[in-house]
């Protein structure tokens, strides 16, 4: 089925007063598009500046013969549609060209809408093609290392560590460690600490699924006209998998300490994260400036911590809890960070 064109979104419309706060839009002009037949799932485009986002409306959603749909029926459904596009975003399918869909806000007055990230359909088609055969490999791989499970078992098992992991964590932003989740599938002690050859599963999965790896146009020039200052790296990644990438990107010189979540069990906006930054560099929090490109993981948590916290806007749209913080400072680029940071000394 091709977009059927609905019209202009009113600007007297809830919703579109809704979607101008969250997407951070200024005066926008929402050209909507139905994108399904029988559910009331909706492309709604700015023409300004061309800023898209899919909207579902689970209470408009025709309920199955049998159901009573009430409040909690919606709501139910509506959250279980956001946890389960967290957990594909989990399997690593999160770098151009393949844009997993994540969800970007939600309204329960609003007919229960779910507002997500609008990613077209080949390229959702490469996810779905793409994700399997990462299994059916990994699956292969394991059998040289006395492991027969077939690739929907692998998949399944993983998603159950991933969850078990979030849920045992005890943390108000829990982060996982995927060299444990592998060390699981060679041996069922899960205390035991990963050993090489999970570390080496963790990455062979991650090498099968990432689809590009570069840095921005920004970051070397940056990172260059830094040369000098004290630079602190803190990241939500898998150590595993942040050393050898940030070796083949040439920043290993660039950030000497280097605060990764997987270490801790907790990600970012959490300030411990960021004091652990503090204490490795020596230097006291209002000392320091933070920048990143996700206003509340980011320059939320920097705050949090005492830093100035900073944001560098990259992308359109942004995460659902970004709309509830505000950075210290934006700006369109690294180097423009830069200028206005010599500009302090």
């Amino acid at each position: 089925m091709e977009d059927v064109y609905l019209g202009v979104l009113p600007a007297a419309e809830p919703l579109h007063g809704f979607l101008a706060r969250l997407l951070d839009l200024k005066e926008p002009v929402f050209d909507s598009y139905r994108l399904h037949p029988q559910m009331l799932l909706v492309r709604y485009q700015d023409r300004v500046s061309g800023t898209t986002v899919a909207c579902k409306f689970f209470g408009r959603k025709l309920p199955t013969e049998g159901e009573k749909p009430d409040d909690e029926h919606f709501r139910k459904i509506m959250r279980k549609e956001e946890s389960a596009l967290e957990e594909m975003r989990l399997l690593g399918f999160d770098l151009p060209p393949v844009r997993v869909v994540r969800t970007l806000g939600r309204n329960e007055a609003l007919e229960f809408l779910l507002v997500e990230e609008f990613v077209d359909g080949p390229h959702l088609d490469v996810y779905l093609r793409g994700a399997p055969q990462v299994w059916e490999q990994m699956s292969q791989f394991l059998t040289y290392h006395g492991v027969l499970a077939e690739a929907s078992v692998l998949d399944r098992n993983f998603r159950n560590q991933v969850l078990e992991q979030q849920k045992t964590a005890g943390e108000q932003y829990p982060e996982i460690n995927m060299a444990a989740i592998f060390q699981s599938f060679l041996t069922p002690d899960r205390r035991r600490k990963p050993t090489r050859k999970a570390i080496e599963l963790a990455q062979l999965f991650r090498s099968l699924s990432i689809r590009r790896l570069q840095l921005f146009p920004d970051s070397l020039p940056a990172l260059e006209a830094l040369a000098g200052v004290p630079l602190a790296l803190v990241s939500d990644a898998q150590r595993c998998w942040l050393e050898p990438a940030m070796k083949r990107l040439g920043l290993e010189h660039h950030f000497p300490v280097r605060v990764v979540s997987s270490d801790y069990g907790f990600r970012k906006p959490d300030s411990r994260l960021f004091e652990k930054a503090l204490a490795e560099l020596g230097v006291a929090p209002e000392q320091a400036v933070y920048i990143g490109d996700s206003p509340y993981r980011d320059a939320y948590g920097a705050q949090r911590a005492g830093l100035v916290g900073c944001w560098v806007r990259r992308h359109e749209p942004f995460e659902a809890a970004d709309v509830m913080v505000s950075p210290d400072l934006t700006f369109p680029t690294l180097v423009h960070f830069v200028e206005w940071y010599h500009r302090q000394l």
